[in-house]
């Protein structure tokens, strides 16, 4: 991806084609990027059966 913005168009693509080859994807973790959190992403994983794990990174010290 050259932006962010294209991540569910990408991600939207990559769900059809495991569905036509008989393979899932069945968990998606991310950070708490935007690209990520919105409610067309989660609409899509969950119509697609897809568990979305959200983690927060903890700073360095």
């Amino acid at each position: 991806m050259k932006q962010k913005n294209e991540a569910l168009q990408r991600f939207s693509e990559k769900v059809l084609i495991e569905s036509q080859i008989g393979e899932r994807i069945k968990r998606l973790r991310t950070d708490i990027g935007l690209e990520y959190v919105n409610k067309e992403f989660t609409e899509l994983c969950r119509k697609s059966g897809i568990a979305t794990h959200i983690i927060v990174r903890h700073p360095t010290t």
